[in-house]
């Protein structure tokens, strides 16, 4: 009996490492355009716009931390990541970044799909809608 406890806790010790090297790594992000947006790939109203940003993930025990990195050139920025949380296939974390406005907070929110994360992005205690983005892990 006592053996058959050890062999399945093991297992799910094991299990528990597997689902942490899933969510680990960098991510390159597509987020679903705005609407009325230009460039990218999306050119009109809706489809898929390459602001050139990336998920830097670690996940520990269900904490997620890391930064996200967007933008190029001398517009380029890393934000880190707040709140991070992994369980149950979903994930969720916020970033914070100062604009002329005052401070923004992201929501970042969605599920974990293997080596893809497919989620929403939020502006905090903003009316305005969720985007679509699709996350592909890199070599």
């Amino acid at each position: 009996m006592r053996r058959t406890f050890l062999v399945i806790a093991a297992a799910l010790a094991l299990g528990a490492g597997l689902l942490s090297a899933e969510v680990t790594g960098k991510y390159k992000v597509t987020m679903e355009a705005p609407a009325g947006a230009q460039g990218g790939g999306g050119g009109g109203a809706r489809g898929n716009w390459f602001a050139n940003m990336q998920f830097d993930l670690k996940e520990a025990g269900g904490a997620l931390t890391g930064e996200v990195h967007m933008g190029e050139g001398d517009r380029a920025r890393s934000m880190p990541i707040s709140s991070g949380k992994v369980a149950d296939g979903k994930f969720s974390f916020e970033t914070k970044f100062e604009t002329p406005r005052g401070e923004m907070v992201m929501v970042y929110e969605g599920s974990v799909e293997g080596n893809t994360l497919k989620g929403t992005s939020k502006m905090k205690d903003s009316e305005r809608p969720p985007r679509n983005f699709t996350a592909t892990k890199g070599e």
